[in-house]
C-alpha cells in the first residue's frame, strides 16, 4: 500500500537508492498503490531478491512511521519473471507503464507522479531509470526517441504478448523463442518453461542390422 502521492514518491526515492547501490538497471518501472511493478535487468541474480527484502523493509518503516500501518504494504508475496528483450522488452515496458492509466488513476500513463512514464514521454528525467539498449535504438536524440516510444504506445497494445509476459511472471517461467529459452536454461542449469502436456512421444524403435 502507498496511501498518497507523497508515499509513492517516497518509495521511488527509496528504488532510486537501492538500484544504485545494488547495481540493477530499471528500464520501467510504477509505484501503484498496492504494489510496485519493475523491468529491470540485475548485475547479479542475487541483488534482486535482495532489492525486493530492503525495498519493503524502508517503504513499511515509512508508512508505519507516517500512516500507524501494520503488515505488508504489498497485496502480496513478489513474482518475477525473465524475458526475452528482443522480442517483449518494449511490450512489458508498455504495460508497465501504462498500467496506472489502465487502471483510470489518471487519464495518460505520464500523469502519474512514480513511474517511469513521464520519463520516456520527455516530461522529466527520472534517475530511477536506465534504458534499455533496445529503447536506444529508437531513434539517435532524446526527442527521436520519445516520438518513437509515443507511435508506439499509440498503436493497439499486443494483448497475446501481454498475457503471455503475464503468465509467464505469474508462474516464475522465462518467456521467449526456443532458442532463447534452451541458451538460458543451459546457463541455469534447470528447466525454465513447463513441461507440455500429455504423454512424452513414443520414438520408433530402430531394428538392429543383421551382421549375417
Amino acid at each position: 500500500m502507498s496511501a498518497d502521492a507523497a508515499d509513492r514518491r517516497a518509495c521511488a526515492d527509496a528504488l532510486r537508492d537501492l538500484v544504485r547501490e545494488l547495481r540493477i538497471d530499471v528500464h520501467a518501472y510504477a509505484v501503484l498503490p498496492d504494489a510496485v511493478l519493475l523491468l529491470l535487468t540485475p548485475a547479479l541474480g542475487a541483488s534482486l531478491p535482495v532489492l525486493m527484502q530492503r525495498l519493503g523493509r524502508r517503504h513499511v518503516g515509512a508508512l508505519s512511521r507516517h500512516h500507524a500501518l501494520a503488515g505488508s504494504p504489498w497485496a502480496g508475496r513478489y513474482r518475477v519473471g525473465v524475458l526475452q528483450p528482443e522480442r517483449y522488452l518494449l511490450t512489458a515496458m508498455r504495460w508497465v507503464e501504462e498500467s496506472p492509466s489502465r487502471a483510470g488513476w489518471v487519464t495518460a500513463p505520464a500523469d502519474w507522479e512514480a513511474g517511469s512514464a513521464a520519463h520516456h514521454a520527455g516530461r522529466r528525467q527520472d534517475p530511477v531509470v536506465t534504458d534499455h539498449p533496445l529503447f536506444w535504438q529508437l531513434g539517435n536524440t532524446p526527442f527521436e526517441r520519445e516520438r518513437a516510444w509515443q507511435r508506439l504506445a499509440e498503436e493497439p497494445p499486443d494483448r497475446a504478448a501481454e498475457a503471455t509476459l503475464l503468465a509467464g511472471v505469474e508462474a516464475g517461467w522465462a518467456v521467449g523463442d526456443p532458442g532463447f529459452i534452451q541458451a538460458l536454461s543451459m546457463a541455469q542449469a534447470r528447466r525454465l518453461q513447463p513441461l507440455r502436456r500429455g504423454r512424452p512421444t513414443k520414438r520408433a524403435a530402430r531394428p538392429e542390422s543383421d551382421p549375417n
